[in-house]
């Protein structure tokens, strides 16, 4: 915390820790699911630049990198990819 911002209890700092850890969860869901997904177009035979266009945010050279990542480090079922 920096000098601008006010001191919190103990109750409030425990509760803002979970909820952030939480948050941490869902995205690391998130891109597991993501990465199914994009794994799944692959297999589709979908181009970098179709797979880029649906994600709505991803660029193709950030799904080629991701694909390169997954055919290197397959995700295990159920568990959430990193990197």
């Amino acid at each position: 915390m920096t000098d601008d911002e006010p001191e919190v209890s103990d109750s409030m700092l425990t509760e803002r820790l979970a909820e952030t850890t939480r948050r941490i969860e869902d995205g690391e869901k998130a891109r597991a699911e993501r990465d199914k997904l994009l794994l799944e177009a692959r297999r589709r035979e979908w181009t970098q630049e179709r797979i880029a266009a649906a994600t709505s945010g991803m660029t193709q050279q950030a799904v080629s990198k991701r694909l390169r990542y997954l055919a290197n480090n397959p995700p295990a079922t159920g568990e959430p990819t990193t990197e």
